[in-house]
């Protein structure tokens, strides 16, 4: 290990110093650690309280325990995927967490450095965690080619390819990581775990291209699989098949919603983090701003995992609702009762929803706000805004106020201080009127999504059946 000329401190615990301050790693860890703690939330309530506990809606109660067998497979699959994604979300959680306190409680620069054993431990599970999701859409797809094919007997089928799939993965991208990290000696330490060492770096990238190739294909091969569910849809058959189809096209549009954000994250991660790695210094050439770049792009990981939590818990959502409509759409509406009053009030809404559609446009409002993509980007937005406030509060009321400008500056101090104020004053004041714009229009979102159906005027098709509903009671 080499040192300086006017020092005895090593030039890799003064490089480790220097990055651990880098404003922009900085920030990065403390923003993944946000978003870390974040995720769990989703990831938990998805899990426990979806995934386990799922029951498919049927008004036939002979396919109670055949849906609930059937669903078997893939409820071991996507435990499988969610469940190491949220493996690797608190793993990761608690190494960030480590990094972001150990700057402040070392006592010399030398111990920034993680020591070998542990960075052994941390980088191989981190590793072995952040590459197990990458195989689990494809056993998703191999499970819904099976369900495609075996659509109207596959609720017979005993439950064995959920296991076989699950284990075949982790067994498999176990075995790789043992590979790739066989001849690796970890003889020194590092500032991060994510940083991966020198002698493992290229083989690990190349573990990530050939992922991400066979990611691309499988997403592309389950255009074909959804194809073949909408064919096989509306086929005739028997109201048993029928229901058996519906369910099993929608969990195939759930897996391809899923599928197609984890190609997305993981392909614009591995294509940044490789150009960065091998092109980055003709760009950036300060080896210590290169790497407080490559290691902010780690928290595109973090990112994901919070969005991949949340657009499951709303995708299943959608996908119960519409099975409960198609469901109860076979099945003839009572006139009387409790029930038919239901069924008349159905009917009303129907057709206030379906007049509103055609004299003005708030069926494009509705859609965009709550299609899957602009939502999440509002919640984003909302989150990010709320965590710009503390910062910017930070630095006005407690640098810029209380700065003592030194050498030439002090003559110009005032000023510079005005111009300060005004120019982070002016990104505050927009943050928080944009923090307050956002959560002003969510709420007004949700008012009006229980109040859409107030004020309409009931049309000539909604006054005659309200008309036939009162004759025939």
């Amino acid at each position: 290990m080499t040192t300086t000329s006017d020092s005895n401190i090593p030039n890799a615990c003064i490089t480790a110093y220097a990055l651990s301050h880098h404003p922009i790693y900085r920030i990065s860890q403390i923003y993944q650690f946000v978003i870390l703690t974040l995720a769990v939330f989703p990831l938990v309530y998805f899990i426990f309280f979806k995934i386990i506990r799922s029951r498919f809606h049927g008004n036939l109660k002979v396919f109670h325990l055949s849906k609930c067998r059937k669903t078997l497979y893939f409820q071991w699959i996507l435990n499988g995927y969610f469940g190491s994604v949220l493996l690797f979300n608190v793993a990761f959680l608690f190494m960030g967490f480590i990094q972001v306190v150990i700057p402040l409680i070392v006592s010399n620069e030398c111990d920034l450095i993680i020591n070998p054993f542990y960075y052994r431990i941390g980088c191989i599970t981190g590793s072995l965690l952040m590459t197990l999701p990458t195989f689990f859409p494809i056993s998703i797809t191999i499970e819904r080619f099976f369900a495609t094919k075996m659509a109207k007997s596959y609720e017979k089928t005993p439950v064995m390819l959920g296991p076989i799939l699950t284990v075949s993965v982790i067994l498999i991208d176990s075995f790789l990581v043992f590979l790739i990290y066989e001849n690796e000696e970890f003889s020194v330490g590092s500032i991060s775990f994510v940083f991966l060492p020198a002698g493992v770096a290229p083989k690990m990238f190349s573990f990530f291209w050939m992922m991400l190739a066979l990611n691309i294909v499988n997403f592309v091969f389950n255009f074909f699989l959804l194809n073949e569910n909408s064919r096989l849809k509306k086929s005739n058959s028997t109201l048993t098949v029928r229901y058996q189809l519906e369910e099993v096209y929608l969990s195939t549009k759930f897996a391809i919603s899923v599928i197609f954000v984890h190609v997305i994250f993981f392909g614009i991660y591995v294509s940044l983090t490789i150009l960065s790695r091998y092109f980055g210094g003709f760009i950036i050439e300060d080896p210590i701003n290169l790497s407080a770049v490559r290691g902010a792009l780690m928290t595109m990981i973090a990112t994901y995992n919070l969005i991949i939590g949340i657009l499951a818990v709303y995708l299943y959502k959608r996908i119960q609702i519409k099975k409960s409509v198609e469901i109860n759409g076979k099945i003839q509406m009572k006139s009387t009762g409790k029930a038919g009053a239901r069924n008349y009030e159905n009917a009303i809404f129907s057709i206030w929803n379906s007049t509103s559609s055609v004299t003005s446009k708030p069926t494009n409002a509705h859609s965009l706000t709550y299609h899957p993509i602009y939502r999440i980007s509002q919640i984003y937005q909302l989150i990010v805004l709320g965590l710009s406030v503390i910062p910017l509060v930070y630095f006005i009321f407690w640098k810029v106020l209380k700065s003592s400008f030194h050498g030439n500056l002090k003559k110009l101090n005032p000023y510079f201080q005005c111009l300060l104020l005004g120019y982070f004053g002016a990104i505050l004041s927009f943050s928080t009127v944009f923090l307050f714009l956002v959560i002003y229009f969510y709420r007004l979102g949700q008012k009006q999504t229980c109040g859409s159906v107030k004020g309409r005027k009931l049309t000539t098709q909604g006054r005659f059946i309200h008309v036939l509903y009162q004759k025939q009671n």
